[in-house]
């Protein structure tokens, strides 16, 4: 018979860090190009952004003044990914800036949800 101070009490699994959703940054006839054009990502679930070049080439991610995260800027490396972090701002449509080593720009976008 096992005694009381032998027995486990259910503990809380711990909740697994959500990946962050992947934004590939490339070029579409010269162009810098953002795939999805159109990122949704939900406060109540935690979710972040992740941007990648494709192409071994860098970009920078610019949200100017008004970022839905705590940085509004971001230099995506040739290789590799940047994260985001968490959601700082409520919900609503941000545009961002996508400015390949050219100088060209793309305007895409996330969308925060509660």
């Amino acid at each position: 018979m096992a005694k009381q101070a032998d027995i486990m009490e259910p503990q809380p699994v711990p909740q697994m860090a959500k990946a962050p959703r992947h934004i590939n940054c490339h070029h579409m006839g010269g162009d810098p190009c953002a795939t999805p054009d159109e990122q949704v990502l939900h406060i109540s679930t935690k979710d972040q952004a992740e941007w990648g070049s494709s192409e071994g080439r860098r970009f920078t991610i610019d949200f100017k003044s008004r970022s839905p995260f705590a940085k509004s800027l971001f230099q995506v490396p040739v290789v590799g990914t940047v994260p985001s972090g968490p959601i700082t701002g409520g919900p609503g449509t941000y545009k961002y800036s996508l400015v390949n080593d050219q100088g060209k720009v793309k305007d895409p976008t996330i969308i925060i949800q509660a």
